[in-house]
C-alpha cells in the first residue's frame, strides 16, 4: 500500500490507515478496528523474514532490512496481551512508521484502506483513561464509520517510546540553544510528540501553545489575536 501525501492543507481532515487486529476468545473470534495517523506512516508492507533477536520481550518479533535500513517489528496484538486466532499470518502486513527519523514496523492482521476524516468527526477517547487495558491510554480518539462500526485511532508515537525503542534527544549544550522570544503553536494529534516539541521550544525561549487539530489550531490562534492583537509573533 502506497502513502500518498494528497490532504490539501487547511481541510481540517485527516487521514488514517485502517488496520485490523484479530482477537480469540473461547470460540470466537474479534475484530478490533484501529486507525493510526498517515503522516506518521511511511509505507506498508507484506510481512517479510525476521531476523529474531535473543533477549528481547516477546512483541519484539525481530529485525528485518529494508533498502539497507535495519528495521524492529513490535507485534501490536502481542503488545496489547492478545491471543491471536490460527492463520491470521496469511494477511498480516507491515506497517512502517517513521519517529524522529527512526523506523519502525508493527505488525498488524490486515491493513485495509486509507481514511479521509473529518476531525469534527473524531471524538476524544476521555472514556480510556482509567482503562486498565494496555492500549487504553494509547487511544487518542474515536470515530464512526459504516455499518455502525467504531474506530479506535491508536497513539503509535507513544507506544514506541515506551517500549523504549527510541528516546528523543532532549540534552542540549547550553551553547547550541539560540534564544527566542514568542509565541509558538505546536499541532500534533500525539500528545508525545506535543510533549517532545514543546519542552525543546521551552528550553529555545518560546511561549508554547498546544493543538490537536488545524481547527483547535485555528481557534487558539484567533484568541491569542484578540489578546495581543498585531502584536502576536
Amino acid at each position: 500500500m502506497n502513502i500518498d501525501d494528497s490532504l490539501k492543507v487547511g481541510s481540517n481532515e485527516m487521514e488514517l490507515v485502517d488496520f485490523r487486529i484479530f482477537k480469540q476468545e473461547k470460540d470466537r473470534v474479534y475484530e478490533g478496528i484501529y486507525g493510526v495517523n498517515v503522516s506518521k506512516v511511511r509505507e506498508i508492507i507484506k510481512l517479510p523474514r525476521l531476523t529474531e533477536l535473543p533477549g528481547t520481550p516477546e512483541f519484539i518479533e525481530g529485525i528485518f532490512d529494508l533498502r539497507s535500513v535495519v528495521i524492529p517489528v513490535v507485534n501490536l496484538a502481542k503488545w496489547m496481551k492478545i491471543i491471536e486466532p490460527e492463520g491470521v499470518e496469511k494477511n498480516s502486513r507491515v506497517v512502517i512508521t517513521e519517529f524522529n527519523n527512526i523506523l519502525i514496523g508493527f505488525i498488524v492482521h490486515e491493513a485495509k484502506r486509507i481514511r479521509r476524516i473529518s476531525w469534527a468527526d473524531i471524538e476524544p477517547a476521555s472514556f480510556m483513561n482509567n482503562s486498565a487495558s494496555i492500549e487504553g491510554s494509547k487511544i487518542t480518539g474515536v470515530t464512526k464509520i459504516e455499518g455502525d462500526n467504531v474506530l479506535l485511532i491508536l497513539d503509535l508515537e507513544s507506544v514506541v517510546q515506551d517500549l523504549g525503542l527510541y528516546e528523543p534527544d532532549t540534552e542540549y549544550n547550553a551553547g547550541e540553544i539560540k534564544n527566542f522570544s514568542g509565541l509558538a503553536l505546536v499541532l500534533d494529534d500525539s500528545s508525545t510528540a506535543r510533549k517532545i516539541v514543546k519542552e525543546a521550544l521551552i528550553k529555545m525561549g518560546f511561549n508554547v501553545v498546544e493543538a490537536t487539530d488545524g481547527q483547535e489550531g485555528l481557534e487558539k490562534l484567533d484568541e491569542l489575536y484578540e489578546i495581543y492583537g498585531e502584536d502576536i509573533s
